[in-house]
């Protein structure tokens, strides 16, 4: 039996090497996926299965101004930045959102244009 061994840092420049071992040893998927299970909070194993996980890449919209709001979003890295368009056509920043900040959530529950 062959076996490689792989050893990984916290990185996220290590992710694409996961991504890579995982393609060329199939087997190891399941092995990753119950290791990454085990270790998280029952909370969050509970909290996975509920929401739909999104990545929105750099000066891309998450929804635009006059959308129907039906979503609660949580920034889990990175930053938002919450811009109006004024009647006089500029654009005005209303809003910053970080980490553990909660979008929309007033909006959705009102079910209100963003």
């Amino acid at each position: 039996m062959n076996w490689n061994v792989y050893i990984l840092q916290r990185s996220s420049s290590n992710l694409w090497l996961l991504l890579r071992i995982m393609r060329e040893q199939p087997s190891v998927v399941l092995s990753v996926a119950h290791t990454v299970a085990a270790r998280m909070s029952p909370f969050v194993r509970q909290m996975d299965f509920a929401i739909d996980w999104m990545a929105v890449e750099a000066g891309r919209a998450l929804y635009r101004q006059g959308d129907k709001s039906d979503c609660t979003y949580i920034v889990l890295n990175g930053r938002l930045r919450s811009v109006i368009q004024k009647a006089n056509g500029k654009k005005e920043l209303v809003g910053e959102y970080g980490r553990g900040d909660l979008i929309g959530v007033v909006s959705s529950k009102c079910i209100q244009p963003e």
